[in-house]
């Protein structure tokens, strides 16, 4: 048995998976459920040659179905944040033969699934980590047979809509030279890519390390978030182009032969041209599938995407376009019209409508058109992009949330270098302008610290946006400290408790808001 989860068949009783909220897995018991849901696998049909896409959400779930699934078959993980469109043409690529989701949950990788007529089956979560049941009816049981090293494992989903085969010989390959933590090792890098994947679950696990699963968002380095998304033993410069080869490369494009064509020469795999990938947070963005969203458009003749530097999350997407003679269109329309083609935090934050598109490279693009990253300024980013219903927007968000709807953070300007009056209406405005970059229309739920949330729904409101929802988190980690410091000060000055100043809204709330 060549497969990466015959390296797990050991019967230990050292944790190997941890996850908050949920019991500690052991070697012993990750070895039974891996053999049990193989065998559930086949029962529902499931073939070495079959395509079994996955849209679970980043944990212990997603991890032990990767490794069961890849040892019966072609295990392609997608990621749980896209669009239905975007759902819709990975299916067509790929021609799963199943799609697994979560039990229970709306998600727009099942209206895809259900338009191509691709059976969804749903991973019910039992309360230790990485067990779970399957639940569904596909067809006839699968042949039991045994993965060979050429066999593919994995079909990552690449930038610019390509897709790479891994086989177990790569995998086997790779993991041998991956430097692991003896220990422990938490999982930060999304799991639909190979380095949360592969480096961050596979590779330790082989090694006897337990894999943590820590619920936070990871914010890579940039050296780190541009690695290449496959390990190789032997690198040079053919002919002014990068190239690398050896036996965790992998050997063609999945049903791609022209992309295969360009890349793959001479048992060299070439790296020269390939798109730049904007890594935003733990986020990943193609330009290419930004470009192709814009220039769909009727009124937009040309259109590139480029990253534009972030303090905070490495890289944010922007774009320009030229418009054709007499289009009326705006930057806040085109990000309408992206945002019914692709998932929400692929659209870009800006879009400069130009004369003409400077003849740089994608990357120097934000430099030669003078846009300088601001680090004091307001800022969206995800916080759960995946969820039911209107996105929540919370300010300055410290805590957790338990929420099912998509949730949204509203980072707040830095005061020193925002210009004066630094008053909560002026901050609160701040807010508003980066949440209306992000989503140009309501209606809005808005949540998280008090005085900014409730003075951000009346001026959306005075604007004539629709606000349905401000949910205030009282015990929020700003809110929370101010008052800790307050109490502090008034203790030291033997103020009686009763006698210290309270929080209190000057304000009455909008008409018509629920407050949670």
């Amino acid at each position: 048995m060549c497969s990466v989860a015959a390296l797990y068949l050991c019967r230990s009783n050292r944790p190997a998976l941890l996850a908050a909220g949920r019991a500690t897995l052991t070697f012993a018991h990750l070895a039974d459920h891996l053999e049990r849901t193989s065998a559930r696998l086949r029962e529902l049909g499931i073939q070495w040659h079959d395509v079994v896409a996955s849209v679970l959400p980043d944990g212990p779930d997603f991890a032990t179905a990767a490794l069961a699934t890849s040892a019966i078959a072609r295990f392609a993980p997608v990621d749980s944040n896209l669009s239905r469109p975007e759902y819709e043409a990975i299916f067509f690529e790929l021609t799963p033969k199943v799609v697994l989701l979560p039990a229970g949950k709306s998600h727009p990788a099942r209206e895809a699934a259900h338009r191509w007529e691709i059976p969804v089956v749903e991973v019910v979560s039992h309360d230790v980590a990485g067990l779970f049941t399957l639940k569904g009816r596909v067809g006839a049981a699968g042949r039991v047979s045994e993965a060979a090293r050429d066999d593919v494992a994995l079909i990552l989903t690449l930038p610019g809509g390509k897709f790479a085969p891994i086989t177990h010989g790569n995998l086997l390959a790779a993991i041998d030279s991956i430097p692991v933590e003896p220990d422990s090792s938490p999982s930060l890098a999304p799991l639909h890519e190979w380095r949360g994947l592969v480096q961050g679950v596979f590779a330790p696990l082989c090694a006897g390390a337990t894999v943590a699963f820590t619920g936070a968002e990871s914010v890579l380095p940039p050296a780190q978030a541009e690695a290449p998304p496959i390990a190789c033993n032997e690198v040079a410069v053919i002919h002014g182009e990068l190239a690398a080869r050896g036996p965790a490369v992998i050997p063609a494009y999945f049903r791609n032969r022209a992309a295969t064509r360009d890349a793959f020469r001479d048992g060299w795999f070439f790296l020269t041209g390939r798109a730049d990938t904007i890594r935003n947070g733990r986020l990943e963005i193609s330009p290419l599938e930004i470009d192709e969203a814009l220039l769909s458009h009727p009124d937009v003749e040309q259109a590139i995407a480029f990253p534009v530097p972030d303090p905070k999350f490495g890289q944010s997407a922007a774009a320009a376009v030229v418009l054709s003679a007499g289009s009326s269109a705006g930057p806040a329309g085109l990000k309408r019209f992206v945002s019914t083609h692709l998932a929400r935090f692929k659209v870009p934050e800006r879009i400069l409508v130009l004369d003409t598109i400077p003849r740089v490279a994608r990357s120097a693009l934000a430099r030669a058109l003078g846009i300088k990253p601001s680090s004091h300024s307001a800022k969206v980013f995800p916080i759960q992009p995946e969820g039911i219903g209107a996105p929540l927007f919370t300010v300055d968000p410290c805590d957790e949330f338990a929420s099912e709807r998509p949730v949204f953070g509203i980072r707040l300007p830095e005061l020193a270098k925002l210009p004066p009056p630094h008053t909560v209406e002026h901050v609160a405005a701040e807010c508003i302008h980066a949440l209306r970059r992000f989503q140009p229309e309501g209606p809005y739920a808005i949540g998280g610290w008090d005085a900014i949330a409730i003075e951000m729904a009346r001026q959306l409101e005075q604007a004539g946006e629709q606000v349905d929802l401000v949910e205030l988190t009282p015990r929020h980690g700003r809110v929370r400290r101010l008052i800790d410091c307050l109490a502090g000060f008034f203790s030291e000055q033997q103020m009686p408790r009763h006698d210290r100043p309270q929080l209190k809204r000057d304000r009455p709330l909008p008409a018509g808001i629920a407050v949670e």
